[in-house]
């Protein structure tokens, strides 16, 4: 289809296109995934087998299926969901380690694009305006207009100036600012209330404009590119972690790098960021940004009501089960999850059982030192040193000589656990044990 959603004609050159999305095959390994119980790895290796697409097979098992195993992500954000099929009509929604549910929907739906993807984002779509003009509609060509004229409205927001440097200096002297605004405020101040968003988010995704100016800049790309010095997360706790940090994150412009280079698809975070504004968000934030040079500017959709985005799952599914070994307040999770959704207080109900091991049997005691007095400090930058692993093998000689039963030793990885192992064993430590 173009960007009018009118059919378009196939070329029949052909050439083009992943091998192994095949109709035929990809029909075979959905069937295949349906008669039993597939992991990832396995679907893999039956795609490689007859040739066919393991992903674009299970999505179309998805209908099929009477159970589907899923991620967080998937679940909780309504265009995936739209995306791959997923119908919850009267369906049974089992959400297990649910502890972090609130925080995970409010960063789903938070969004966070830089002043310097800002920048690229505009460089580049002016320079593939330039360069096709001639071979774009009239109707396509406006599209592209207004996604510029936004663009430019939030890199002045953040003091910038389209089209130049966003490593630039523009406001000399300024000191980094963050300010906390309402999203109306936010549409009406950059001047986009007036645009349909709706239509220019459906012609982005139709007309798959994101990765065609993905294509341009590989193809084009300067040699230089602005890159940030850290990656960026986003969410309501990340922001408010962040606000009493006063270390600025410096960028620059760099030569180019694979590791270093930002996301060539800048385009598609805007869109993201469309996407947030013009969704039924409930109550949310916008936050600025704001420094001396445009890569020092941010913007974030901060999503303040989790219960905005859940209740479609609470209205459509049958019955909604929130499992986790680490649920209270219960409280918390039944007034701003279910009741703030829509969903009868009644209908909400409760269970919780005891600790399989008896309280009396319990004794939870906190180590800051070993048998020598070297403190045991396991953070990431002291853990791998030799005292560290040599005092933590006193401990476990002193405790086993005590405990008649035998000890479990817990390691937040696997990749830890091999090199405290593997010390263990070279130092006797093992043999003694």
């Amino acid at each position: 289809q173009d960007e009018d959603e009118n059919p378009t004609k196939k070329s029949k050159s052909g050439g083009c296109g992943c091998p192994y999305n095949k109709n035929t095959g990809t029909a075979v390994l959905r069937d295949q995934a349906i008669l039993a119980i597939h992991d990832i790895e396995d679907l893999v290796a039956a795609g490689r087998k007859t040739q066919s697409c393991p992903y674009y097979a299970s999505r179309s098992a998805v209908p099929l299926a009477q159970m589907v195993v899923l991620p967080y992500n998937t679940l909780l954000h309504a265009g995936t969901r739209k995306a791959i099929g997923l119908n919850l009509k009267n369906s049974i929604v089992i959400i297990d380690e649910a502890h972090n549910l609130l925080d995970t929907i409010t960063n789903i739906h938070s969004v966070n694009i830089s002043g310097a993807q800002l920048g690229l984002a505009y460089s580049q779509l002016a320079q593939y305006r330039e360069k096709y003009s001639t071979r774009l509609k009239a109707k396509n060509i406006l599209y592209i207009k207004q996604l510029l004229f936004i663009l430019s409205s939030f890199i002045k927001m953040l003091g910038g100036i389209p089209g130049k440097d966003p490593a630039e200096v523009t406001n000399q002297g300024a000191k980094e600012e963050t300010s906390l605004i309402e999203v109306a405020d936010f549409l009406s101040e950059s001047q986009i209330y007036n645009l349909s968003l709706f239509r220019l988010i459906k012609y982005c995704n139709v007309s798959q404009i994101c990765h065609k100016l993905k294509g341009f800049v590989e193809k084009y790309q300067p040699s230089a590119s602005v890159t940030n010095s850290k990656p960026v997360k986003s969410g309501v706790g990340t922001f408010l972690s962040s606000i009493n940090k006063t270390e600025k994150k410096e960028e620059a412009v760099v030569p180019d790098n694979n590791e270093n280079r930002p996301p060539s698809n800048s385009l598609q975070s805007l869109v993201e960021l469309l996407s947030s504004l013009s969704m039924n968000h409930g109550e949310a934030r916008m936050v600025l940004t704001k420094g001396s040079k445009l890569t020092a500017g941010r913007i974030r959709f901060l999503l303040l009501d989790p219960a905005n985005q859940f209740q479609q799952i609470v209205r459509e599914a049958h019955s909604v089960v929130v499992a986790g070994g680490t649920m209270r307040p219960i409280a918390e999770f039944r007034d701003q999850l279910f009741v703030s959704a829509g969903a009868n207080p009644s209908r909400v109900t409760h269970f919780s059982c005891d600790h399989v091991v008896p309280g009396e049997n319990m004794l939870p005691i906190v180590m800051s030192s070993g048998p020598s007095g070297a403190r045991l400090d396991f953070s990431f930058q002291f853990r791998d040193k030799k005292e560290t692993l040599d005092e933590l093998g006193r401990v476990l000689i002193n405790i086993v000589n005590i405990v008649p039963g035998g000890i479990v030793v817990f390691f937040p990885s696997y990749d830890y656990e091999k090199l405290v192992s593997k010390h263990l064993e070279a130092s006797g430590v093992l043999a003694r044990i």
